[in-house]
């Protein structure tokens, strides 16, 4: 499985496109924040046709509140699989997010954390075709 989380804002449609290929037993979360207010229906429909995909609005704002906010996820999806592996794939242009592996990584699985790999791709399409 999959852990998906998309900076939207950064990638915007385009970066979502393929959406329909990824594979029904990973999950998707796609962050967006009042900078990024407009999402067409067909992108709704597509993540709704998932089943396993939302939408998460940030309420926060400031500097670096949507990378703060899929930090947190991660954090919360690494307690959840505690004892299992965990495979953490972030779509975003920014690579800010890049330091995210090296502390992922170096996080040892144990009773309250998961095993966890990291990959950043700008795109849906980048990542499945690097799968």
């Amino acid at each position: 499985m999959k852990y998906i989380l998309v900076d939207y804002e950064s990638v915007g449609t385009k970066g979502l496109e393929k959406l329909d290929q990824i594979e029904n037993t990973d999950e998707l979360v796609i962050l967006y924040s009042k900078n990024m207010p407009y999402v067409s229906i067909d992108l709704l429909n597509a993540v709704h046709e998932l089943g396993t995909g939302i939408f998460k609005k940030v309420l926060y704002t400031g500097e670096n509140s949507l990378s703060n906010v899929l930090c947190m996820l991660v954090g919360q999806k690494m307690e959840a699989f505690a004892g299992s592996f965990l495979e953490v794939v972030v779509i975003s242009e920014s690579e800010n997010y890049d330091i995210l592996k090296e502390r992922i990584e170096s996080s040892t699985a144990g009773p309250r954390k998961a095993k966890t790999g990291y990959k950043r791709y700008k795109t849906i399409q980048e990542m499945i075709l690097n799968s």
